[in-house]
């Protein structure tokens, strides 16, 4: 039930974001393909190597540069949706009465912004392994399919950041604030400690280099330092409201 409720309230945001993220990086992954001829602009399909490469190139840097803005806007959004933003007249009261412990409350609300995100990430991903796998017959797009685990990563840091905000906050506009300013400050000091210390602090573009650009080692410790900070989001969520006099 609560289940139905979490997706019933963020179904148009998850609609209006996962449009963004299929339609924007289109253009930018077809733009090896366009070509120019007496009939007008028309997409190239190619086989070969040389095109293959162009097409697969500018398909992961699409992906990873607009899902870096996209799927940040989306993961906050959707988690200024969560749980905390039932903190209104008659719907926590409500919900308390049920014969579930505080806890279901809040994984379940996290758990549907989880699917959600994994959905946007993996819809986006297969449109673009589609048209290069049209336009070029390549197979070789493992690095594309790498990214999705990333950017789902990603994804639920933002996602669990709004998430947690609402349950500090109490309201769904103020958790989107939190995650918001929270997110600049955490720049702003990751900026400054470059550099006058050049402290570097981890950061989602040196998790994506790697498979982005090929060629270098995976960056397993950033991965497992943000999956790290994904999931302590709900945990501290959840010893919050549990602890919360309502």
């Amino acid at each position: 039930m609560y289940a139905w409720k979490c997706w019933r309230d963020s179904r148009l945001r998850f609609v209006a974001y996962l449009t963004l993220v299929v339609a924007l990086p289109i253009n930018p992954t077809l733009s090896p393909a366009f070509r120019l001829t007496d009939k007008g602009w028309t997409l190239l399909r190619d086989s070969s190597p040389v095109f293959t490469n162009a097409l697969v190139e500018s398909a992961l840097h699409a992906f990873a540069g607009f899902g870096l803005v996209l799927f940040a806007l989306a993961g906050i959004a959707m988690g200024a949706s969560g749980v905390g933003d039932e903190y209104k007249p008659g719907s926590l009261e409500y919900l308390l009465t049920r014969p579930r412990q505080r806890r279901h409350f809040v994984w379940v609300g996290w758990l549907v912004g989880v699917i959600e995100m994994l959905a946007m990430t993996s819809v986006s991903a297969a449109v673009i392994f589609s048209l290069v796998f049209y336009l070029s017959r390549g197979t070789a797009l493992w690095r594309l399919v790498a990214l999705v685990p990333l950017m789902l990563v990603m994804a639920l840091v933002f996602f669990g950041l709004a998430y947690l905000g609402t349950v500090i906050t109490r309201e769904g506009k103020n958790g989107l604030a939190f995650a918001v300013l929270a997110t600049l400050a955490y720049l702003i000091v990751s900026f400054l400690l470059q550099r006058e210390w050049g402290i570097e602090l981890p950061s989602f573009i040196g998790l994506l280099r790697p498979v982005v650009d090929g060629g270098k080692p995976f960056a397993f410790g950033l991965l497992a330092f943000w999956t790290a900070f994904a999931l302590a989001c709900p945990l501290a969520a959840q010893w919050i409201f549990e602890r919360r006099d309502i």
